[in-house]
């Protein structure tokens, strides 16, 4: 990727400084991944158990748009500094599978690569649907400080605590 990182797809720097994405490549990446987490399932003999997804920043888009399309079984989603990748209108076509999904979004109000108005727009998108939203601003840049990590990982705890043991 631009910045010497791997990307799931490409990005473009604005003159602001904010980053513009391939929407087609996005949604091809999309779909491999949810080919990649289905046939991954079915190796394990686990086809149609819930997973947990989580993601920072491109990954954090990922993570959204699994639960939104609906083709992968989610548990839960925790989206660090992303944006959305689903309709931007507050509660478009929210899709009942989304109904009780814990969400976990986190973003810092200094970023300067993913604006803190794409997180405020992933919250209302979710307050529009049936799922579990947890959001948390962050004094950070494009990062996960140590105060976000910490909220992160005892919430991952509390959703793993709550979900029952497959098989």
């Amino acid at each position: 990727g631009m910045f010497g990182g791997r990307a799931w797809f490409h990005l473009q720097q604005k003159p602001d400084g904010s980053i513009a994405y391939d929407e087609a490549g996005a949604w091809r990446a999309v779909e491999m991944l949810e080919a990649f987490v289905n046939r991954w399932l079915e190796a394990n003999e686990m086809g149609g158990t819930p997973v947990i997804v989580a993601g920072f920043s491109q990954g954090a888009m990922m993570s959204h748009a699994l639960l939104h399309r609906g083709n992968v079984p989610v548990r839960a989603v925790l989206g660090l500094s992303g944006r959305s990748v689903a309709p931007d209108s507050p509660g478009a076509s929210a899709p009942s599978w989304m109904d009780g999904v814990p969400v976990f979004v986190s973003h810092g109000v200094h970023d300067p690569i993913i604006p803190i108005e794409n997180a405020r727009a992933v919250r209302d998108y979710y307050a529009g649907t049936g799922v579990e939203l947890t959001y948390n601003e962050y004094d950070m840049a494009h990062e996960v400080n140590a105060a976000c990590l910490e909220d992160a990982r005892s919430w991952a705890a509390g959703v793993i605590e709550r979900t029952p043991a497959s098989r």
